[in-house]
């Protein structure tokens, strides 16, 4: 009887670890590169590309903000141009008698509306014009760079911001100090340690450092997600990139 029970307990190993087998067969393929792997990133891609909890209504020709299932966060208080629909960081920009400001989730205003411009907050700041200029604030409203004639176009990441200067960008960290010449045609916000950039009129990626990562040679760039990056070759034919510059699936022709 032991050994018969043995042999049972080994036949009931041999049988899961046969089933086991054939799960794992039949899973997708998942190494960087296939098929499967790229296409789960690019569904990762998509969702974070359009994924809102809330969303603008209007009522009696002013607006305010309400959940995707339809309660009201903030009641309907300003005109269509005065709110934008991109709280990051607990606040959005809002304007009141032409300035902007922002405003928390209840809809008061958490930084008073003084400024000419507002952009949304990324890593604690964001870029606001004043007076004809361009400085940086924190969640109290003051200032962490102090504004400047030098055009701030885009908020902080991975402690970098982009300037331009004499239709050039480069970028600036959270004191203000260049630490990638303006010298480039166009830039974009780093994501995942890399930022899309155009130099002689071609697009690549740079690293912090602003060391060309992948050389510029494509005609449009966008940003990684999960490591991969859609970007346009032979004019506007899509396909997706690895972060080593290998082209891991061609998307083709976009639709017209």
């Amino acid at each position: 009887m032991k050994y018969l029970g043995i042999a049972r307990l080994s036949c009931l190993v041999l049988f899961l670890a046969l089933v086991a087998l054939i799960v794992v067969a039949a899973q997708p393929k998942q190494e960087d590169g296939s098929d499967a792997a790229v296409g789960k990133q690019l569904n990762w891609v998509k969702r974070a590309e359009t994924a809102r909890e809330w969303e603008i209504f209007e009522e009696n020709g002013k607006y305010g903000f309400k959940t995707k299932d339809g309660d009201v966060m903030i009641p309907a208080q300003f005109s269509g141009t005065d709110i934008t629909n991109d709280f990051r960081e607990g606040v959005t920009s809002a304007a009141m008698n032409g300035k902007w400001g922002y405003i928390g989730l209840d809809g008061e205003f958490s930084i008073a509306p003084r400024f000419d411009d507002a952009s949304s907050f990324y890593e604690g700041l964001a870029v606001v014009g004043f007076g004809g200029k361009w400085g940086v604030i924190d969640h109290s409203g003051g200032w962490v760079i102090e504004p400047q004639g030098r055009m701030l176009v885009s908020g902080f990441r991975n402690g970098l911001a982009i300037v331009r200067e004499n239709g050039k960008e480069g970028y600036i960290d959270r004191s203000g100090t260049v630490v990638i010449p303006v010298s480039l045609e166009r830039a974009f916000g780093f994501s995942e340690g890399l930022a899309a950039a155009k130099k002689d009129g071609k697009w690549g990626y740079i690293d912090p450092k602003g060391r060309w990562v992948i050389p510029s040679k494509f005609d449009q760039a966008y940003s990684f997600h999960h490591g991969i990056a859609k970007v346009e070759i032979n004019g506007t034919y899509e396909v997706v990139i690895d972060r080593s510059g290998r082209i891991v699936q061609e998307l083709g022709w976009p639709e017209k």
